[in-house]
């Protein structure tokens, strides 16, 4: 049986920023489903995310079912970047590093592109920058500056797959 596939838009205090949660049910139902940004799999809203509650129907855009194909293949749509610059940048300032976002009913976290080259949650990133009389400047940037900047920081390509 097919499935009808939504987005939801939700706000993000820091930036004034928008992301989206995938869901999707079958006709004339409300059992929910989620794409989680985690392991990429369609979960059970009742069963592994009840705290979140089933989606608003006055939000929900509609998605054809090819258009749910590729954005269930787009992995780097889900995420919110930042970058981190120490203190206010002044011109000619480059960023220290990168930070994402994912939010998913099952898990959100922030991470930043530690030393290791994986997604380090934001307890790392809490040891790395003074906190909180010195928070790092966040600058809104979308996964191809993201993929930019760790290039240029790190020389690896491909980073924002992380």
């Amino acid at each position: 049986m097919a499935y009808e596939y939504f987005l939801e838009p939700f706000e993000v205090r820091e930036g004034n920023r928008t992301g989206e949660t995938f869901w999707r049910r079958r006709p004339g139902t409300e059992a929910w489903q989620f794409l989680s940004f985690w392991d990429w799999e369609w979960h059970d809203l009742a069963a592994t995310a009840p705290q979140h509650g089933s989606p608003h129907a006055e939000s929900l855009r509609p998605v054809s079912p090819e258009h749910a194909a590729e954005l269930e293949n787009d992995r780097s749509r889900w995420s919110l970047y930042w970058a981190v610059y120490r203190g206010e940048p002044k011109p000619g300032d480059q960023p220290v590093n990168v930070v994402r976002r994912k939010v998913s009913p099952d898990k959100s976290q922030d991470q930043i592109f530690g030393r290791d080259n994986q997604g380090q949650d934001d307890g790392y990133l809490r040891l790395l920058l003074p906190w909180p009389t010195d928070p790092p400047h966040l600058e809104p940037v979308d996964a191809h500056e993201s993929e930019r900047i760790i290039k240029e920081r790190r020389s690896i390509s491909g980073a924002t797959s992380w």
